[in-house]
């Protein structure tokens, strides 16, 4: 084992925090980082956060897709105003990411055509990666819905998703602000690390090394934590 490993949830138009924490963790040769999807939707300038990541990604930063970006792409893929897709993204924040493209419908298919060749999934010793956890019950390979889509409420969190075999599960996804929550929770078998970023002005974006659960944060209210 060598190198640090950091993961980056949900980010949803944040270019601004996004930048801000990329500043203050610069990767070392050994490092990696994943980003667990969603990319899109929500904040301000999601066409700006796909920019970077696109220039970004390597062998040692890895961009997995989660829901908001399926959204996206069954969407265009199926008309954007005439779709049951289309209707779908509409009611889940697609406003921001349709205006962070200013019209130019050529680039956001392009991106779109890029966020449908990400993996839903990433394998480091001892941890597995994905933007949603997976349910005890899901059956390898696991379905596209359940790698994107699977949710359960707080008090299910420490009870499901013990089906990694050893290894730890990483995943985004679900935040609970609703319930005053504004940090990762960390159980033995998961890590939830989404903190709902571009969900409220003040949601903060994390980074974790999830080898030590090292938090790094930055929000709206400024600076590294």
């Amino acid at each position: 084992m060598s190198g640090l490993l950091y993961a980056i949830p949900d980010i949803h138009g944040r270019l601004d925090l996004l930048q801000e924490l990329l500043l203050s963790i610069p990767l070392a040769k050994d490092d990696k980082m994943i980003f667990l999807g969603d990319y899109v939707d929500r904040g301000p300038n999601p066409a700006g956060v796909i920019r970077l990541l696109r220039d970004f990604q390597s062998p040692q930063v890895i961009c997995l897709a989660g829901n908001h970006e399926w959204l996206m792409i069954d969407a265009l893929t199926h008309g954007l105003q005439t779709s049951r897709q289309g209707q779908l993204w509409a009611i889940n924040g697609a406003g921001t990411t349709m205006k962070s493209y200013a019209g130019n419908l050529k680039q956001m298919e392009e991106d779109a055509r890029w966020l449908a060749s990400l993996p839903l999934s990433h394998e480091e010793p001892g941890f597995f990666f994905s933007h949603a956890p997976v349910h005890d019950a899901e059956m390898l390979p696991y379905r596209r819905e359940a790698l994107t889509w699977n949710y359960w409420e707080l008090h299910e969190e420490e009870k499901f998703g013990k089906r990694h075999e050893g290894r730890v599960g990483v995943c985004g996804h679900i935040h609970r602000l609703q319930e005053g929550l504004t940090s990762p929770r960390f159980y033995d078998h998961y890590l939830y690390l989404d903190c709902g970023c571009g969900c409220r002005p003040e949601a903060p974006l994390v980074a974790v090394e999830v080898r030590s659960r090292t938090v790094y944060q930055v929000s709206q209210r400024g600076g590294l934590r």
